[in-house]
């Protein structure tokens, strides 16, 4: 098994035993996970033994890089293994499913499910109509939901019924800890007019948080438990061979598929005696190590490429993430390039190119142009904002235009259809301060200037919905059309999505061979 899984991505075995690949089975998954989790929690290596305990597998050992905290390995099994229980889903048409509190994995109930069980969808908003492409893309899963409900559905949004989606995955990581939390700084107190107006609400807290006993009276705060920040799968790796050659290297892969995929692009560097070296994260979206900033310096004066999949043709948050990576590096003065493998190999990821023969130097890169419009804009708004933040409006608009999804493959951006889908960056604040080095706050405000400007717009996902936020008045509240009501724009951070227009997006070039 572990020849077919190394050779089959061109692995080198003296490259996977230096990392190494620990197999665990079912006679010894408990020894093994005890051994590659020492020193985290009980629930957490409990966690991990129960992932282990549904199939064999390979934990992969992960090296920290220079001057970063060891870093925790992750597990590969054969198959998809179950990491939680499963979303309860209905699409909002038919009869009401009942409601349901199921246990939890630690035999809680109604932790996995705080609305009551059944996560209703509402057919024809954006999070159905994302969810019903997801569900269609796997046939798969699309027949089982058949199996479970009974429909016969050709695709998932013809669904009425209730149904569940299993929590699957093939590579895991343990959980973060849970800790105990403050609330805010500022408490809450129970003889304000919102608990005042609505006494139930006041019975259930004062049940829940102060145990049905009376109440404290003025501001006070609650603790509660919460995952900690600690970053165990967000991290990047280098394997103790590449870091050994980074000295000399002149071009450097960063690949953010995982350790296999950095480990074959390894394997074919000292297979071609090539002067360049690899580092990676486990995927796409974890690409913002917390320890990137100081890792830096062992980038300068070399060329760094940013290597995902090749299915970023038909998942465009891939090329977008490997965007983020590309321009987090370009801001801080590394020359970076994103390159995948060639579409005609018809191979999806670079381990299965490089296994079957393929060369780093057909690896082909994916630019964009960005638009002789961007300047003259810039330049006409340059005396309406404080220098320091025309500087910072200027690399975001740079960024924005760089990132901006374009219409489908294959489809014209010019008709209605396919124009209403492009432009968008799906990005959190938190996402554009990393990569130009500023506060979330500071983005916040420039995106608010930008879209006064009519460069930009702004949308927040309540509800199913993307509303956009000129619909809506900012005070210290947002308050929606139809007496919505929620917190300041930070409620939505991670529900972000901001519109270009048109005339401020880059082209995309067609792609072309990497070469040395």
């Amino acid at each position: 098994m572990s020849d077919k899984v190394r050779t089959s991505r061109g692995i080198s075995k003296a490259v996977w035993d230096k990392r190494p690949y620990t197999r665990w089975t079912a006679e010894n998954y408990a020894e093994v996970m005890a051994e590659a989790y020492k020193g985290l929690t009980g629930k957490q290596i409990g966690y991990m033994k129960r992932l282990a305990k549904q199939q064999s597998g390979w934990v992969i050992n992960r090296w920290h890089v220079p001057h970063a905290p060891p870093v925790y390995p992750e597990i590969r099994p054969d198959g998809k293994v179950k990491t939680a229980l499963p979303v309860m889903h209905w699409h909002g048409v038919g009869e009401e499913p009942p409601e349901v509190l199921p246990l939890n994995a630690d035999g809680e109930p109604g932790e996995w499910y705080p609305d009551g069980g059944w996560r209703e969808l509402p057919r024809g908003s954006d999070a159905w109509r994302q969810h019903c492409r997801k569900v269609d893309a796997d046939p798969d899963e699309l027949a089982a939901i058949n199996e479970q409900t009974g429909e016969n559905a050709d695709l998932h949004e013809e669904t009425q019924a209730p149904h569940t989606h299993d929590n699957k995955a093939k590579y895991v990581f343990p959980p973060a800890k849970r800790v105990t939390k403050r609330g805010r700084k500022k408490g809450h107190d129970h003889n304000s007019k919102a608990y005042q107006e609505d006494q139930e609400a006041l019975a259930r807290h004062i049940e829940k948080q102060h145990g049905g006993h009376t109440a404290p009276v003025g501001d006070h705060c609650h603790t509660y438990t919460d995952k900690s920040d600690e970053a165990l799968a967000r991290r990047l790796d280098v394997h103790p061979t590449a870091q050994r050659l980074f000295p000399k290297a002149e071009r450097v892969y960063f690949g953010i598929e995982g350790c296999l995929k950095a480990d074959s692009i390894l394997s074919a560097i000292i297979r071609e005696d090539r002067p360049e070296s690899v580092f990676s994260v486990p995927s796409v979206s974890l690409w913002a190590a917390p320890e990137f900033d100081s890792f830096i310096p062992f980038l300068r004066g070399k060329q760094v490429i940013v290597v995902p999949d090749a299915d970023w043709y038909e998942k465009p948050q891939v090329l977008r993430h490997a965007r983020f990576a590309q321009r987090y590096l370009q801001r801080r003065g590394i020359e970076a390039y994103v390159a995948a493998p060639p579409q005609s190999s018809g191979h999806k990821g670079v381990d299965d190119y490089l296994g079957d023969g393929g060369s780093l130097d057909k690896l082909e890169v994916l630019e964009r142009i960005g638009s002789d419009l961007v300047p003259q804009v810039l330049d006409k708004r340059s005396e309406e904002v404080r220098l320091d933040a025309w500087f910072n409006i200027a690399g975001l608009i740079h960024d924005l235009a760089f990132f901006a999804d374009p219409a489908a493959a294959g489809e014209d951006e010019d008709t209605p259809e396919e124009e209403s889908k492009a432009g968008y960056v799906y990005a959190t604040y938190q996402t554009l301060a990393k990569i130009l080095n500023i506060g979330s706050s500071t983005v916040e405000d420039n995106l608010h200037r930008m879209r006064d400007f009519g460069w930009i717009t702004i949308e927040h996902l309540y509800d199913g919905d993307w509303i956009d936020t000129k619909e809506v008045k900012t005070t210290k509240w947002i308050i929606g059309e139809g007496g919505r009501v929620f917190r300041g724009e930070r409620h939505f951070e991670h529900t972000t999505r901001i519109r270009v227009q048109p005339w401020l997006r880059g082209t995309d070039r067609p792609p072309f061979e990497l070469q040395r």
